[in-house]
């Protein structure tokens, strides 16, 4: 409510009140529609910030302010984004992103591909539009705030270059940057550089540099009238001062090579720890040196300095588990060993036991027995035809008891014997009735 009152004695055409408060801990809100409904009526806007998530048990408070306030409402559970929500609600309601506050600046190592003059010391600004830096960009100078925004910033486009100063070179906010000693020196550093040396700069070259994943990439561009582009070596090496703190200084020496029909680039890898300083050597011998590189990763995230030193380290593991070493699955399925496998027999018996059974119930039922019984007897060989039966003389069947060379055999016992008589009583009287006047006589030994 106090902030609501000092709003109400201001004179700013814009009056906005931004409300910090906590998603899930928002009690006891009060008559805050009247307090806005007063707030509305004097031309003040509120807005919102919440530090939770939308999904809080106080959130739909929150929104309810917000809507009756005639602002907006944002919730973050990080409370390190909160100042940047602050920032961005004012510059929606003032329709600007102009800060005129006094803010210190100070100059990047970037700045010398535009001024050997200008220095690092740091300085201040009257005030500069709030940006962000663009994929590719150098920001030669920044603001030394919360924001860290580019004053000054420049980038290559194609063979063309682009320069962005946000500041105020003449009015208002251009003091007290451009009415200090290097004010001059600044402005002059800006037409010179986007103008460029005589439309033949660094010898009919453009020359970038950046950070890729594992070192810095140099590139060069050449112009179309420039004659080197007609030749297969183009004469520019790239040598490179690397700076490991502690450790000393190398020097690598490098020649950059055609990538196209109008680039040139050469790879330097960083491991880490140090810092690159390229300097590119014209083939007339003139000097350019580059803007210091270093990756941006922290050092517990450096790539170790020999490559092959985790393949060793891998080697040696292997070696004292007394296991291998596998950096690659190409044949990791050929070695692998034979192992038996036992296959479980009892489904199949059991299912071949099912089968026979249903087979035997099949049969019986549709009587197919007596049928396959039938027609082995009756084979082509053995059949007979019906109209035409075949009569077989008793005299033909041969004895069961008879011996290979005719004689009857003598009966071991009684009953062999009245088994025999028996069987010749018979053949005899069959005999008898197709041959009146025979007698048959028999006799038991």
């Amino acid at each position: 409510m106090a902030g609501l009152r000092q709003l109400a004695l201001a004179s700013a055409p814009t009056k906005h009140l931004i409300l910090f408060a906590d998603a899930a801990d928002s009690e006891e809100p009060g008559d805050y529609n009247s307090y806005l409904a007063k707030a509305k009526a004097s031309g003040i806007t509120v807005s919102v910030i919440g530090l939770g998530r939308e999904s809080d048990c106080d959130a739909d408070l929150l929104k309810k302010i917000a809507e009756a306030g005639g602002g907006t409402c944002q919730f973050e559970s990080d409370a390190k984004e909160i100042p940047r929500l602050f920032m961005q609600d004012t510059y929606l309601v003032a329709k600007t992103a102009m800060c005129t506050n006094l803010t210190p600046v100070k100059a990047t190592a970037a700045i010398r591909q535009i001024s050997d003059v200008l220095r690092g010391e740091s300085a201040a600004i009257g005030g500069y539009n709030l940006t962000y830096i663009r994929d590719g960009a150098e920001t030669a100078i920044l603001t030394q705030d919360d924001e860290h925004a580019p004053v000054l910033a420049f980038m290559r486009a194609g063979i063309g270059r682009t320069l962005a100063f946000t500041g105020e070179l003449a009015g208002p906010h251009a003091a007290p940057l451009m009415t200090s000693k290097d004010g001059a020196e600044l402005a002059t550093a800006i037409a010179r550089w986007t103008l460029g040396d005589d439309g033949t700069e660094h010898g009919g070259f453009h020359f970038e540099r950046r950070i890729e994943p594992g070192g810095l990439r140099i590139t060069a561009v050449a112009d179309e009238e420039n004659p080197l582009t007609a030749v297969p070596n183009s004469g520019l090496r790239l040598v490179t001062i690397l700076e490991r703190g502690g450790e000393g200084v190398d020097r690598k020496i490098d020649a950059l090579k055609w990538e196209s029909s109008d680039t040139l680039s050469a790879f330097v890898p960083l491991y880490g720890g140090e810092t690159a300083f390229p300097v590119v050597i014209l083939p007339d011998g003139k000097p350019v040196a580059l803007a210091p590189a270093c990756l941006p990763h922290p050092a517990e995230f450096h790539r170790p300095s020999d490559p092959s030193s985790g393949e060793r380290a891998l080697a040696r593991l292997s070696e004292r588990s007394g296991g291998r070493a596998r950096t690659s699955f190409d044949g990791i399925w050929d070695e692998l060993p034979s192992v038996r496998r036992l296959v479980p027999l009892a489904p199949w018996l059991y299912l071949l036991a099912a089968f026979a059974f249903l087979a035997v119930v099949f049969v019986r039922k549709l009587g197919l027995r007596g049928t396959w019984a039938r027609s082995v007897r009756h084979a082509p060989g053995r059949a007979r035809t019906p109209s035409a039966p075949m009569k077989r003389d008793a005299a033909d069947a041969p004895r069961k008891n008879a011996a290979p060379d005719g004689t009857e055999p003598k009966a071991n016992t009684t009953f062999a014997a009245l088994a025999a008589a028996k069987q010749r009583a018979k053949a005899s009287g069959q005999r008898g009735s197709n041959e009146p006047g025979e007698s048959v006589s028999t006799t038991a030994s």
